[in-house]
């Protein structure tokens, strides 16, 4: 059973990121704590799509078929974000470890919504040029 230990919103242009920290029972006397996340778009020009690739799940952010965000999650490897971030799943048996390893999954949270943010805002700087009419530019 997983249990969601706490949940991050993000959200920029109608489209919601929500990081997750959970926790689970992993095998005698271990608990497994991941992160994962969902995308949720109310924006029509800003599609998410989705791939499966053995147990991996590639989701990506996408304007126009060009992808401007990526993220990744496998439940044996862990979560990527961007191009070669990886937050791996940690294993505690005690208290303690789970504090130690909340603190340390917690504070990588910001670089995760950096990350977003920073797609975003170069995704917005694309639309206008993209869109910009070429009439509007004489």
């Amino acid at each position: 059973m997983i249990e969601i230990i706490k949940t991050f919103k993000f959200e920029a242009e109608k489209v919601v990121l929500s990081v997750n920290i959970n926790k689970e029972l992993y095998g005698t006397n271990t608990v497994r704590m991941f992160v994962d996340a969902e995308l949720v778009s109310n924006n029509n020009k800003i599609v998410i799509s989705i791939s499966n690739n053995g147990k991996s799940v590639n989701t990506y952010l996408l304007y126009h078929s060009k992808s401007f965000f990526w993220m990744k999650y496998n439940p044996h490897q862990g979560f990527w974000w961007e191009s070669k971030n990886q937050l791996k799943n940690e294993y505690f048996h005690s208290v303690k470890e789970m504090q130690e390893k909340y603190i340390l999954i917690r504070d990588i949270i910001p670089d995760i919504a950096s990350y977003f943010y920073e797609c975003i805002k170069k995704l917005k700087n694309t639309i206008i040029l993209f869109e910009t009419n070429i009439k509007e530019i004489e």
